[in-house]
């Protein structure tokens, strides 16, 4: 598999004693943080098992709605078919395999709308997963603390951070720690 190149803007720096940093493997503490952690939750009627599910089904049925506008209804009803099935998907991994781009038939004009769509989906997602007194605590209980998403084997550095374990530094962009951040923030509110 081909290695993502990193974006020579990108610079590395290193994670504060405060803030903190999160994964599903990681501190058991913040796991709830994560996309992948398990806990039912009802997101636009529909019950997910995991954000991350929620969030691949969003995806699917995005790219359903803009074959079924252009008149192809076949990959519509395949689009649908993977949405349904990350839906009722109990694995995060295997979610975000089947919402990923050599399973999900997704058209240049869907993928343009998805990008421009994905971080507000990801939000609403999160204000239903959080709305669970459950992982609401978690989330509070990080108080002011800046929140990474913090991986060292599987870099995804769009949504969370690449941390190296040798030097602990770390570089991405970090969408889904500065939603969790704005949600938490808003509790008080």
């Amino acid at each position: 598999m081909k290695r993502k190149a990193i974006a020579k803007d990108e610079s590395w720096f290193l994670p504060q004693p405060d803030d903190v940093l999160f994964s599903s493997k990681g501190d058991p503490r913040w796991r709830p943080l994560s996309n992948f952690y398990v806990s039912p939750f009802e997101h636009d009627g529909h019950t997910y098992h995991h954000a991350e599910a929620a969030f691949q089904s969003a995806k699917a049925r995005l790219a359903a709605r803009m074959h079924a506008d252009a008149g192809r209804s076949g990959l519509a009803a395949e689009c649908l078919r993977i949405a349904e099935a990350i839906a009722q998907e109990p694995d995060p991994r295997k979610c975000k395999k089947l919402g990923g781009k050599t399973s999900l038939p997704m058209s240049p004009d869907a993928l343009a709308a998805w990008a421009n769509a994905s971080e507000r989906v990801m939000e609403d997602i999160l204000r239903s997963k959080f709305a669970k007194a459950e992982v609401r605590a978690c989330l509070a209980a990080t108080g002011t603390a800046r929140l990474f998403e913090a991986r060292s084997a599987f870099a995804d550095r769009v949504w969370g951070v690449y941390r190296n374990a040798k030097t602990g530094f770390m570089r991405g962009e970090n969408k889904l720690g500065a939603i969790l951040e704005r949600i938490r923030d808003a509790f008080d509110n």
